[in-house]
């Protein structure tokens, strides 16, 4: 379903809030929408870190990133959402491995990390 928005929008998104996404639906996302500033994939326990990185490569424009409950989701590709995504303001990660070192990534001032 996500796809087929995409297409239909022709890159125009700039808010995408869906659940039960996979990788496949945004790498074409990430080639499609390079203007995205929100992106929720709350409750996606499938998308992966290879997403998230062409994500974070290609829309440099995001400013809230929600991936609560994305399992497969690492401090790797969100390290590379805080380097390349200079207007990222709010980053919610809830229920993500705990051990890992991603509130590096929450270091500048500039960010609010939400793990309700």
């Amino acid at each position: 379903m996500l796809s087929s928005i995409v297409r239909w929008s022709h890159g125009s998104l700039t808010e995408i809030r869906v659940r039960h996404c996979s990788d496949r639906s945004l790498a074409l996302v990430a080639e499609s929408c390079p203007n995205l500033e929100v992106l929720s994939i709350r409750s996606c326990p499938h998308v992966t870190d290879d997403s998230i990185s062409r994500i974070a490569l290609r829309c440099p424009k995001l400013r809230e990133l929600d991936v609560s409950y994305c399992y497969e989701i690492s401090h790797v590709s969100l390290a590379l959402v805080g380097k390349n995504c200079p207007n990222l303001k709010v980053l919610k990660r809830n229920l993500m491995n705990w051990l890992d070192p991603s509130l590096e990534i929450s270091s500048s001032s500039r960010l609010e990390l939400i793990n309700e």
